[in-house]
């Protein structure tokens, strides 16, 4: 609300200038603590991603390492039948003998 008090000289300016200078405070102060939260909020920002990244990578390392799983274990199917095959065809020979 504009106060209209006269001062002494009978300026009414220099009333509401001093109301808008506390305004200009107040609005300056506001303005601060919402530049901090917004740092801190990019801060926090910034943490996640790097989080997320990390999840991310973590996530590739252990699907690559499931993928590699997998080959070594169809590998080891393949020489396993490889094996039988051999011990299978030795026992033929061993019935020659």
């Amino acid at each position: 609300m504009v106060n209209h008090t006269r001062e002494p000289d009978g300026n009414v300016n220099h009333v509401r200038i001093r109301e808008l200078e506390v305004e200009l405070v107040k609005c300056q102060e506001q303005l601060a603590r919402a530049s901090d939260r917004n740092n801190e909020l990019e801060s926090t920002l910034i943490e996640n991603q790097r989080t997320l990244q990390n999840l991310s990578d973590t996530i590739t390392v252990h699907k690559n390492n499931e993928d590699n799983l997998q080959k070594l274990n169809d590998s080891l199917g393949d020489k396993l039948s490889e094996r039988e095959k051999t011990n299978g065809e030795l026992e033929s020979v061993r019935h020659y003998i």
